[in-house]
């Protein structure tokens, strides 16, 4: 539930050029040249790590994702790679790029955000 909130969260905020919002699926994200797909990741993070999820909760798991994705010094190269990496399942590949950042994110970020919410006395997220 807290994925599909997060994934519309971020389609109703995104903000990148016109071509990117045809971006739909693994076919058309290996359409997209390398700076292509550099500016598709770097409007999309922008946007997704800006935006105000609008409740306490998902506020602060995105403050727990901004400063992992800051942590690790993540660019535009490394969010590609979490995309490329993200559409080896075959399962993925008819899913939208944006959905494999989120999702791939959360599978590189899952112990820091952890970490912080053991730090402030919560559980484990996903419990």
């Amino acid at each position: 539930m807290r994925l599909l909130a997060l994934i519309a969260l971020a389609a109703a905020t995104f903000a990148a050029p016109v071509s990117a919002a045809f971006v739909g699926n693994r076919s058309a994200w290996t359409q997209l040249d390398a700076l292509g797909q550099f500016r598709y990741v770097q409007g999309f993070v922008d946007g997704w790590l800006g935006m105000d999820a609008g409740n306490p909760e998902m506020n602060q798991y995105m403050d727990d994702i901004r400063s992992c994705v800051i942590e690790m010094g993540l660019t535009a190269r490394d969010f590609t790679e979490i995309v490329e990496n993200q559409y080896e399942d075959l399962s993925n590949w008819e899913k939208p790029p944006y959905v494999m950042i989120i999702q791939g994110v959360r599978e590189v970020c899952i112990g820091s955000i952890n970490r912080a919410r053991a730090d402030r006395g919560q559980g484990l997220y996903g419990e």
